[in-house]
């Protein structure tokens, strides 16, 4: 029998295309490099309750989720695409 795995991309869909935060952690996960974040703790400390939930459920799982690397790199080509497309919609560094 084969152990089901935990996708955040389908599993929590509605979160992580609903919040732009999870967004952040998930390009961070796949590409730190291009998606830098300073203090990982400290930006988790700052989510909303429901956020952090989804948040430590992406960090515990992305590892072994099959899926999390190909649906990173859409989210990231999608990023980006909107980014370039809308540059007036750049998030705030607050």
């Amino acid at each position: 029998m084969s152990k089901s795995i935990f996708n955040v991309f389908s599993n929590r869909e509605a979160d992580v295309f609903g919040r732009p935060e999870l967004q952040q952690l998930i390009l961070h996960l796949h590409n730190p490099k291009a998606w830098p974040m300073a203090d990982m703790e400290q930006y988790l400390a700052g989510l909303s309750d429901a956020s952090r939930g989804v948040a430590h459920e992406i960090i515990k799982t992305y590892k072994g989720d099959p899926d999390f690397k190909a649906h990173a790199a859409a989210l990231e080509i999608a990023t980006l695409k909107v980014r370039s497309e809308y540059p007036d919609t750049e998030p705030d560094d607050d």
